[in-house]
């Protein structure tokens, strides 16, 4: 955190307050024996109150922020406010802090404008660490759980908090922004006594090293339960293990098909689909809708006619813009005409799609990235190949020029004069060029996959958008995607898919986001492969085992020896392809990180996997065992059919030896996944290579 400084003496108006309150009983039950609180720093007209409420235990009360960027017509550039909080605790090591916050919206607040964080102080470093972020305002309370590493806790027993929050909107005098905050709790890290690497205080199992959670509360481990869910749906097949709610996602959009309206994505809700006899779970299967206007040719009748004026049938083809609805009007004759030859070109062009209607209208983009001079340039849609353009604009009477730029536009031929092209703006993806087909599964909360097409090869690509969400900005979208960008640009490599462009869009809520333009792999995904299998009760070839993970290796290898080196971050089933050519391909590089550049893209404890990932990523460690952990979680999987995650060493030997695996395969698969100490590990991936290949000796 950058701390401001140097402000003015109006804008520190209440800078020289200092509070120390104490809170005996309260706040011992809470996990610290004092705590204080300090406001550092605020702009003019933002205040808080009842400070100190924020720390008194389990009472209800709280401290209430406002962040004011105007008084009346006295408005500031920016407002922001800093509170810091002293927690004073005798444990000699914190698990985790807890507390609530709710942050609300006055007015006519403008939620992308704002930022609200949480901070802990590391005493090593002496600096300030965020751990939790909001952009805009939340639904109600949210408790909010910050895990520890003994940086955050000085030799004294001292914790120190700070809450900045900040909005830049002073278009309206009423425009604030409310942070309420309650109940610190500070947690004592209560040990591991079965050495799971999972501490006591958030064990089901403190017991029993094999197992960790119990998500639906029968009485059997998460590892054991093959429906942790308790759905019916086995945790293979089950696109939702840990909701008993959901168990398919036929669109992979990230919604479950119970909650979802349109499971397949094709732009038709299900309940519409069902009307017009189509299949709900089929892309492939779209009702026929020829005039575009939202309403399937089966269920489109003219009222004077009886039959579907979808279709191509006797019934009369309405101007659905037009008054009365018959089509004449003004010169209602020669319209009539042109508007049949129009839907004949239609027809034979565009039959069984959706009319696109598009808006042109101001954006306002981020300063932070490349913005066109001039406002009213954004993405050009998909284009397709002119049509009789002079024959059209004879009978519409249009213009030549206007009626080619209608076309090339959005394949639209507007029934009115002018055109809506719209033109790409300097930095945009060349739209022209690349196209968006249909989404692929989910990538999480930073990002959506398409499958696109390249116009100028031919080939497939893949399309990878950023992906705003409440609690994650497009600037900070954009910029975790501009690090896998920025990764994949580095690298040339047969097993690392290549980087083919990258640019901006404008989405459907009007951000300006990144797109990454990469090359398709063919092929499925091993987790795919691995369900089958597991499907079936059979394990893999042993060979086919080795060679799929020592390939893994060649690309991470490869990428360790970069200089400054570079961690995959996320190695998982999913995240490698099998093609059927090249072999093993690594995909998603969202959380590669070069070593030098710090650690941890999550606030919150680092960006990882559960289960696939080490036990340090949760407080943002990174190193050369991290990508070891994961091969080796992923070389048990192929062995085993067994789940990624924390087992003893006995468990795991039994269970290799069981599938009829040499006993060397024990020590490379222990090794490689040591728990609690990532020095005990395989130090490197060359090393576990080796391994793999001289049947678990070093030559």
């Amino acid at each position: 955190m950058v701390v401001r400084r140097g402000l003015s003496a109006s804008k520190l108006a209440f800078a020289l307050i200092l509070i120390q309150l104490a809170f005996a009983e309260s706040v011992a039950a809470s996990g610290y024996d004092s705590a204080s609180f300090s406001l550092v720093q605020n702009s003019d007209n933002s205040y808080f109150n009842n400070g100190g409420s924020a720390i008194d235990g389990d009472d209800g009360s709280y401290v209430q922020i406002v962040v004011a960027a105007c008084d009346g017509d006295d408005c500031t550039d920016q407002s922001f406010i800093q509170l810091n909080y002293d927690f004073q605790t005798s444990f000699s090591k914190v698990e985790r802090m807890e507390f609530e916050w709710n942050i609300f919206a006055y007015d006519s607040f403008t939620p992308s404008n704002s930022i609200t964080k949480f901070y802990l102080y590391d005493h090593d470093a002496e600096e300030w660490d965020a751990m939790e972020v909001v952009h805009g305002s939340l639904s109600g309370w949210e408790e909010v759980e910050v895990w520890f590493s003994p940086k955050y806790l000085s030799s004294s027993g001292e914790i120190l908090a700070a809450i900045w929050s900040e909005h830049d909107d002073t278009s309206d005098s009423g425009s604030e922004l409310g942070v309420a905050v309650k109940e610190f709790h500070i947690f004592e890290d209560t040990g591991d006594s079965d050495g799971d690497g999972v501490l006591d205080g958030e064990d089901a199992f403190p017991d029993d090293p094999n197992e960790q959670y119990d998500s639906d509360g029968d009485g059997i481990g998460n590892n054991a339960d093959n429906d942790d869910d308790d759905d019916g749906w086995s945790d293979w097949n089950d696109d939702f293990p840990l909701d008993a709610s959901e168990w398919v996602d036929t669109d992979g959009d990230g919604t479950g098909d119970n909650a979802d309206d349109d499971d397949d994505n094709d732009g038709w809700s299900d309940s519409k689909e069902e009307t017009c006899l189509t299949d709900g779970k089929d892309p492939g299967s779209i009702p026929s809708d020829s005039d575009g206007d939202g309403t399937c040719d089966r269920m489109e009748i003219d009222s004077d006619e009886g039959v579907p004026t979808g279709d191509d049938s006797e019934g009369v083809f309405e101007d659905e813009g037009g008054g009365d609805g018959t089509g004449s009007g003004e010169d209602g004759g020669s319209a009539l005409v042109g508007y049949i030859a129009i839907f004949a070109v239609l027809v034979g062009t565009v039959i069984g799609g959706r009319k696109l209607l598009s808006s042109s209208k101001e954006l306002d983009f981020d300063s932070s990235y490349p913005a066109s001079t001039d406002p009213e340039r954004t993405i050009v849609p998909e284009t397709r190949p002119l049509d009789d353009a002079e024959e059209l604009a004879r009978l519409t009477g249009r213009k030549v020029e206007d009626v080619r730029a209608d076309l090339a536009d959005d394949g639209i031929l507007n029934l009115s004069a002018g055109s809506d092209t719209v033109h790409e703006g300097e930095g945009m993806i060349d739209a022209r060029r690349f196209v968006k087909v249909r989404k692929l599964r989910a990538e999480g909360g930073m990002a959506e996959v398409y499958q696109g097409n390249d116009k100028q090869t031919g080939e497939q690509v893949i399309w990878k958008q950023a992906a705003p969400s409440r609690k994650l900005s497009a600037k900070e979208a954009n910029r975790a995607l501009a690090n896998e960008v920025e990764v994949l640009e580095r690298l040339d490599h047969p097993r690392i898919p290549e980087c083919i462009d990258s640019g901006y869009v404008v989405n459907e809520e009007g951000d300006r986001v990144l797109v990454l333009i990469m090359e398709h792999i063919e092929g499925g995904s091993l987790d795919d492969e691995m369900k089958t299998f597991v499907r079936r009760g059979k394990t893999q070839d042993l060979d086919y085992v080795i060679e799929t993970v020592v390939q893994c290796c060649e690309a991470l290898e490869y990428m360790a020896d970069l200089d400054p080196p570079l961690y995959h971050r996320d190695i998982k089933p999913h995240n490698i392809m099998t093609h059927p050519d090249r072999g093993v391909v690594l995909i998603d590089f969202g959380l590669a990180k070069e070593v030098a550049a710090g650690s941890g893209l999550s606030l919150s404890g680092g960006g990882h996997t559960a289960g696939w990932s080490p036990p340090e990523r949760e407080r943002s460690i990174t190193g050369p065992t991290t990508d070891v952990y994961s091969l080796g979680q992923v070389l048990w999987h192929m062995l085993t059919n067994e789940k990624a995650g924390i087992f003893s060493e006995d468990f795991k030997s039994q269970k290799i030896v069981e599938c009829g695996h040499p006993e060397w395969l024990v020590d490379v698969v222990n090794a490689a996944t040591v728990p609690d100490d990532p020095d005990k590990r395989i130090q490197s991936v060359a090393e576990f290579r080796i391994r793999l290949e001289n049947e678990g000796e070093l030559p």
